[in-house]
């Protein structure tokens, strides 16, 4: 992820997005971890092994928050 962090940062994106299944607690641990914070809750946005799944949005500022773009 570091190195997608890297990349991102060398194209001057400014935010990294996510998209995690609100019953994947591991996976939105993982990006919790790496500086991922909750922005939003899609309910039932996708049929996965017979039962509606909620999408998590998640994000991360790649520079500093309020940084202009140039």
């Amino acid at each position: 992820m570091e190195e997608l962090f890297a990349r991102a940062r060398a194209v001057r994106a400014h935010i990294m997005v996510g998209g995690v299944d609100a019953g994947n607690e591991g996976s939105l641990r993982f990006h919790e971890h790496l500086g991922f914070t909750e922005v939003a809750r899609m309910p039932e946005t996708g049929w996965v092994h017979g039962a509606w799944r909620d999408l998590v949005l998640v994000q991360r500022v790649l520079d500093a928050p309020g940084a202009g773009r140039w």
